[in-house]
């Protein structure tokens, strides 16, 4: 009996125990300005202010964020933009690239904007002013500055888990051979090299509102 009693009360010594809080997820965040790190245990820090879009890489270890140098619509000639890079270690922030206009579409990066870490935080992908109806996606190295042109498109993100991980989920817009058919924006799981691989099924129809979700979950793919 003393037994039972010892056991009923330790069980309500620890139902009364509160569960220990589950850590935060580091995260980065634009405040009014200024590019913010929150780490596991919610302390908040300024990396930098005047900047906008950060995004936290893979490793925890690095920001990389976008600084308007000309304000405007990305989407316009009159706007410029630089990309920096922050170390979270040291606080130290550098200019990965600076803004860099080119006289055609596929080497223009007089304007960058929202910028994604590759899969394994050694690139950064950004997208430049191109085409009338779509932008062009340049792929950074971070450790050069190096730059190269990838595809045409609107980058959605980078696929952090599944059987495609690393792969970029894209929307395009593109034209039917059917001229009685207006232009879609299907969106297309495509290789970090630029390759093309297919197009998320039924993308074609809904314009990846519902079909990228669905396909993700089929791949068991995350998009962080």
């Amino acid at each position: 009996m003393r037994g039972l009693l010892f056991l009923m009360s330790l069980c309500g010594v620890l139902a009364a125990s509160p569960l220990p809080a589950k850590a935060a997820q580091p995260r980065v965040a634009e405040e009014r300005g200024a590019v913010v790190y929150y780490d596991a245990a919610a302390s908040r820090r300024v990396l930098a202010t005047g900047y906008i879009q950060p995004e936290l890489s893979p490793d925890g270890k690095s920001v990389v964020f976008i600084k308007e140098e000309v304000a405007g619509d990305p989407g316009y000639d009159t706007a410029r933009s630089s990309l920096w890079l922050a170390d979270l270690a040291s606080g130290k922030v550098r200019l990965l690239l600076a803004s860099t206009p080119g006289t055609e579409v596929t080497t223009n990066l007089a304007a960058m904007w929202k910028p994604r870490f590759s899969l394994n935080g050694g690139f950064v992908y950004v997208l430049a002013e191109a085409w009338a109806t779509s932008f062009a996606i340049h792929q950074i190295n971070v450790s050069t500055g190096a730059h190269r042109y990838v595809t045409d498109g609107d980058l959605q993100f980078v696929i952090r888990q599944g059987r495609y991980a690393g792969y970029l989920m894209v929307q395009k817009h593109v034209y039917p051979k059917n001229i009685d058919r207006g232009a879609y924006n299907p969106v297309f799981v495509i290789r970090p090299d630029g390759g093309e691989s297919f197009m998320v099924p039924g993308s074609d129809k809904d314009d990846g509102e519902r079909s990228v979700e669905a396909w993700l979950r089929s791949q068991r793919g995350t998009r962080r």
